[in-house]
Parts: structure tokens; sequence; C-alpha cells
């Protein structure tokens, strides 16, 4: 089955072209990157090309591209958005390439019904393992710790840990950006945020 395309659009080269490098070394996700750095190259791409996401610059942005049949079109800001282009969702910018990525996906994700053949996340296979005890601080994340490292010798395992504290951070000597409740915030808001506007 044929990628849909993701488009980027900046008219400053550098960030457009690092940015698309980002992307494409980024296995999971789900669509062909082509970057531009004149609205012009954009404009004759798409009309020759089904374009189902768009991430172009405020400076790049005007009336041609915004008749352009495009699935979903997201505002690279530098802070703030002229008004011409409030109806638009927007990005900032300058911030780390991962964050950009997660939040152009939740926009697209609250705003487009992503099917669940285009995003496999769960294979037919795939098993749910709980560990729980009703005494607290009894080693049950040492043993749940362990048993995921002897079963990822196997197939891939996705290991969650809902304890306050698990003290990965000492564990693995590295600092976390984020964690289970930014996940949760990020989804509960984009509900929201979809619940909104339709």
């Amino acid at each position: 089955m044929k990628k849909q395309i993701f488009a980027v659009c900046d008219l400053e080269a550098e960030y457009a072209c690092n940015f698309m490098d980002y992307l494409n070394q980024k296995k999971n996700i789900p669509f062909e990157i082509q970057a531009f750095t004149s609205v012009e190259s954009l404009v004759a791409y798409v009309k020759k090309n089904p374009v189902e996401l768009l991430l172009i610059s405020s400076e790049a942005m005007c009336r041609e591209v915004g008749e352009l049949d495009i699935g979903k079109i997201v505002i690279l800001t530098e802070g703030s958005k002229p008004k011409e282009l409030e109806k638009y969702t927007g990005v900032y910018k300058y911030q780390a390439s991962s964050d950009v990525v997660r939040e152009v996906m939740a926009c697209y994700g609250a705003e487009k019904a992503i099917l669940p053949a285009q995003l496999p996340v769960l294979k037919k296979t795939t098993e749910i393992l709980g560990v729980y005890s009703p005494l607290g601080g009894c080693l049950q994340t040492c043993f749940a710790l362990t048993l995921a490292q002897i079963l990822g010798r196997e197939k891939n395992v996705l290991y969650l840990n809902l304890e306050e504290y698990a003290g990965f951070e000492e564990l693995m000597q590295k600092k976390f950006l984020h964690t289970l409740s930014d996940l949760l915030y990020i989804v509960i808001l984009g509900c929201t945020i979809h619940n909104c506007y339709h």
C-alpha cells in the first residue's frame, strides 16, 4: 500500500532539509516525506500528487496554497499566527523536532480518524501481561522488569510502569523528558480540542 504524503514547506532551506532528515529517520511515521523551500515548487508538486498533510511556515502560507486540495494544513509559527491564518492549527517552530512531530500528529489524529490499518499498533499476536502485588514495596518492579527483559529476548516488549516513582532515572543513569502522565495529557487534550471543534 502506497504511503500518503507529508509535505514540509519552509522558506528557510536549512530548517526544511534538517526537519525532513529527522522525519526520514523515524520508522513509525506512516507517511512519505517531501520537503520544499519555495511555494512555487510546492504548488507544482501538489497539482500532480495528492498531499495528505502539509506543515508550512507562516511566511510561505498564501491564498494559492490554501486553495490546493490538501488533507490537513498545519502552520509552523514563530510565536503567533497572522489573523488570516487563525483557521489553521499552529505549531511552534523553534522546539525539538520530536515535539513538533508529536504536536502535528496529535492535530492530524484529532481531526482525521486514523484507521488501524494505517497505523497498526497492536499485532494479532499481542499479549498483555500485568504484574500486581497487594503489598507495596515487595520487589514487584524488579520482578516485572526482569520478566520484560527475559520476554524481550524473543519478542518485542513494551514495558509500562504505573508507579509514581519507579527509579528508572537512577537505574539507567538517564534523565527522561516525558512521562506517561505527559502522554495521557496529550491524548486528553487532543480529545478536548477534537470535541470543541466538532
